[in-house]
């Protein structure tokens, strides 16, 4: 427990350490800039012209356009005029930078009557020379325009295109509205774009791993020979929500143009269907019909939406609350299966569950992280902001729960194959003992007849007291052979028989006083294994404490009233307890070992005692054949 606490903590603060690295561009620089626009901002009154003159100039004959009093100015001389409009600036920022916010309007730039930069290079590009055509589309960004080093306390002109004659605007009394103008540190606008792909690519690199990290372990099982279709269908999940946040991203659209569908929707609700997927997939009988049939009409809801848009028709309300719906009707099934005894939904709605307050908070407070939804109207904006705090929350408990679910089942079958190894390994001692004493055997059976004519002499002299003393030799050498339990049951037969012929060569005496156990028990075998190789283990680590020719191991296994009785009597240190002392019951005490042998038990419905004293250590533990009451244990274990 201690390592795994330390391994947490280590995790934690690595973890800590080294996020905030990933995390450095996902916030831009404090942004130093000035709004120089003459046109005052959305619901603002006019401030003024902020220190611009708005003008034209024809070969050098200047003329003043007269304001409006709300940003605009008249007093073209023709339709198709440009205009100009100057300022001095005094604003001082590191790499100073023009934003121009364009439309379908081209630009000259020019500081103090030099160019800095033009949309008509063909053009005669002199402050009064200047005639720019129009675009005959709007620009998708506004125009960046670097200002050089040393900009301040010079004059910035700006030559601005208007409508000509023949085009949809009036005359040359129509009014003209200077650009937007806005002088910004380019440091902090570059930052800025890095930190708004950062806040999208970031998420999507993390959805892009977990989905391989599943797909991954799904080729691992399958290699094991296990395939599990939560796995993949977790995996596509993670990648629809990547390719969501990636939709997301305002570059998208320049990289794919408009497309004739809602993307970022139809991920949103693809996820879901996946998600219901793999909520199936953990099922069985009538819940997983249900959940399959909840999920393809989810799905079908959300097919129909797609076409219908595509071909101009709006259903957003419809396939946001159907989808909904199957959310909470899911969750719903889960609970049931979760008291079906589904470890996987367990988990699952337990985080759900967990989270539930946090998505109540979300669901409150979603127009403001969601900008998108104060658009929609009441009945949408609730449906979309209920699935947009679900689908995380969902996704993040179907996740985790998985994970366990997987983590706990290569924990499981690396146990299994532990067990395997040292049955293998139990195996092999046992059949090397069974060899030593076949050996054994046949070396006194070769000199049994040299033996019985040696006796039959002593016994025709008459001489007793040698003939005796020949036979207790005879005597002690057979107990040299080394024991082989057969018990009836194989599996206890190689654990008692490995750790048997272990504790012969540790110079422990070994007496089998009866052995006798049904085929099968109700155990595994990985724990009866562990049952019986922690009770061996420890007999015969404390019999190798004591002096070597008072180290001692005695069994006794029988059956009794429907248990399995197994009694391992050994040596053990003076240092025990006094004389006489005796427990029963939990093990806590008495080290890892012990414990296991407690947890196994009690599984089991069994019990245990301990009893030590007079340089000795004795375990019984009763293990019940079939399912006895408890009642009965207990008078099993009093008797």
């Amino acid at each position: 427990m201690k390592r795994i606490v330390f391994a947490v903590l280590t995790t934690l603060i690595i973890l800590t350490a080294f996020s905030p690295v990933l995390l450095t561009y996902v916030s831009p620089m404090e942004d130093a800039s000035y709004n120089l626009s003459i046109i005052g901002e959305d619901g603002q009154p006019w401030q003024g012209n902020k220190g611009w003159t708005v003008y034209t100039c024809t070969e050098g004959a200047v003329k003043e356009l007269t304001p409006t009093g709300y940003g605009a100015y008249y007093g073209l001389d023709y339709p198709g005029q440009t205009f100009y409009f100057s300022r001095r600036l005094t604003e001082e920022l590191d790499s100073p930078t023009l934003r121009i916010g364009a439309a379908n309007r081209t630009f000259s730039v020019f500081l103090d009557d030099e160019l800095i930069y033009t949309d008509c290079p063909e053009l005669d590009n002199r402050i009064g020379y200047l005639t720019l055509p129009m675009l005959e589309a709007d620009r998708f960004e506004p125009l960046v325009v670097s200002l050089p080093a040393g900009y301040a306390g010079k004059t910035l002109t700006i030559a601005q295109s208007t409508y000509a004659v023949g085009s949809d605007a009036p005359g040359s009394d129509a009014d003209v509205f200077p650009a937007d103008i806005t002088l910004y540190c380019g440091y902090a606008y570059e930052s800025g774009l890095i930190a708004q792909t950062a806040r999208h690519i970031i998420p999507a690199a993390l959805l892009f791993s977990a989905g391989v990290f599943m797909l991954i372990i799904f080729i691992w099982n399958a290699s094991s020979g296990r395939l599990d279709a939560s796995l993949p269908l977790l995996a596509q999940l993670s990648f629809a929500l990547m390719l969501r946040e990636i939709v997301q991203a305002p570059f998208f659209f320049y990289y794919f143009g408009v497309l004739p569908i809602d993307l970022t929707a139809l991920c949103l609700y693809v996820s879901a269907s996946l998600l219901l997927g793999l909520l199936v997939c953990p099922l069985s009988g009538w819940l997983r019909w249900t959940m399959l049939t909840v999920a393809l009409l989810q799905f079908g809801v959300v097919c129909y939406n797609t076409v219908c848009e595509y071909q101009g028709t709006v259903h957003a309300l419809l396939c946001a609350k159907a989808t909904v719906f199957a959310l909470l009707l899911a969750f719903l099934l889960a609970l049931l299966a979760w008291r079906r005894g589904s470890a996987f939904h367990r988990q699952f709605c337990l985080l759900v569950l967990t989270g539930g307050a946090i998505a109540a908070l979300f669901l409150l407070l979603g127009p403001r992280f969601f900008p998108e939804l104060q658009r929609a109207d009441g009945a949408q904006a609730t449906a979309l902001s209920l699935l947009l705090v679900l689908m995380p929350l969902c996704f993040v408990a179907a996740l985790i729960a998985l994970a366990v679910q997987t983590v706990k089942g290569l924990v499981r079958r690396r146990s299994e194959t532990s067990i395997l190894l040292a049955k293998e390994q139990f195996a092999r001692a046992s059949y090397d003992t069974l060899r030593a004493q076949t050996e054994q055997t046949m070396e006194l059976r070769h000199d049994m007849r040299h033996h019985l004519t040696v006796l039959r002499a002593l016994l025709r002299k008459q001489d007793y007291t040698q003939a005796q003393e020949y036979v207790d030799g005879l005597i002690s050498q057979s107990r040299s052979i080394t024991p082989v339990v057969r018990c009836g049951n194989q599996m206890l037969d190689i654990i008692l028989n490995g750790t048997l012929a272990a504790a012969l060569r540790d110079k422990v005496r070994v007496e089998v006083v009866h052995a006798a156990a049904p085929a099968s028990l109700p155990l595994s075998d990985p724990d009866l294994a562990s049952l019986v190789m922690n009770v061996m283990e420890n007999a015969v680590h404390a019999a190798c404490s004591s002096p070597v020719g008072e180290r001692f191991i005695r069994l006794d296994i029988r059956t009794k009233d429907n248990f399995l009785v197994f009694c391992c009597c050994n040596s053990a240190p003076l240092s025990e307890p006094a004389a006489g002392s005796k427990k029963s019951g939990p093990l806590s005490s008495h080290g890892y070992g012990l414990k296991i042998i407690d947890r196994i038990l009690k599984q089991a419905g069994g019990f245990c005692r301990i009893e030590t004293g007079r340089g000795q250590f004795q375990l019984t533990f009763g293990l019940p054949l079939r399912c006895p009451e408890k009642t009965a244990a207990h008078k099993m274990q009093q008797g």
